[in-house]
């Protein structure tokens, strides 16, 4: 079971310009709604150095694909962590999204007589990225007080005192994103083990496969060997590309 029949491009910018179609050596990206920050490890074929000169730390960085000449995909969308040229004609970079900063900034303010949706487009901007995932909820908060606090722990103090369980996290735009999760809505994907997925464990709620669009929280189902359906939603993806081509990693809740 191969993917060679796929025809796969990769677009890397920097600051919104495009520096690498087809450029990309490999890479490996991750992003979760567990609470913790997106992940992109690149390497880039740079001949003559500019894209080396280009990078530096805090600079904008996001990753896509396009799969068999489609629509171009966000695989990630962060900020340069680290760069190094391990060799001639190759740049490294190391990034990660902004729900790093949600986890090791700290705030201190008082957010008064504002609805949930206006505090938590605040809270994102704080992280200087668009709110554009938040949801609307006009409960007005009278006072949420932030002393030392990151942006995770205020979001988790406020879904206490909203008494909701939303989910937050940075998507593969790199967008905020505050919202409950739809567990009625239809599955985005039907897999079937060894027909669709390269790999599946059950216990680990785990599953590799390649060459779809697929989104965190959206729901899936999986049909394994003893024909039994498992229905979960997506909290866990990473993308990889190398020489040996490229797999989707997925980790998701059972529902």
């Amino acid at each position: 079971m191969t993917n060679n029949f796929q025809s796969i491009a990769y677009y890397t910018t920097l600051n919104d310009d495009l520096v690498a179609c087809g450029g990309v050596l490999k890479f490996d990206a991750s992003n979760s709604v567990r609470r913790k920050a997106g992940i992109c490890r690149l390497s880039l074929y740079d001949p003559i150095g500019d894209i080396a000169d280009t990078c530096e730390k805090g600079v904008d960085i996001s990753l896509a694909w396009s799969i068999n000449a489609g629509d171009q995909v966000n695989l990630f969308a962060g900020k340069i962590a680290g760069v190094t040229t391990p060799e001639r004609e190759r740049v490294d970079i190391v990034a990660a999204n902004a729900y790093n900063l949600a986890l090791t900034r700290k705030l201190t303010m008082t957010l008064s007589k504002m609805s949930a949706t206006e505090m938590l487009s605040t809270l994102a901007k704080s992280l200087g990225i668009p709110a554009t995932g938040i949801a609307e909820h006009d409960d007005t908060v009278n006072h949420l007080p932030l002393y030392r606090m990151t942006v995770d722990q205020a979001v988790a103090a406020l879904n206490r005192k909203l008494k909701v369980d939303y989910d937050a996290y940075v998507n593969e735009d790199g967008a905020f994103v505050w919202a409950p999760r739809d567990l009625t809505a239809d599955p985005a994907h039907e897999f079937e083990e060894g027909v669709d997925l390269l790999e599946f464990d059950e216990e680990g709620k785990r599953f590799t496969t390649w060459g779809v669009d697929l989104r965190l929280r959206q729901i899936i189902t999986i049909l394994d060997h003893e024909d039994v359906t498992h229905t979960g939603i997506v909290t866990d993806l990473r993308y990889a590309a190398g020489d040996e081509g490229s797999i989707i990693e997925g980790w998701y809740e059972a529902i």
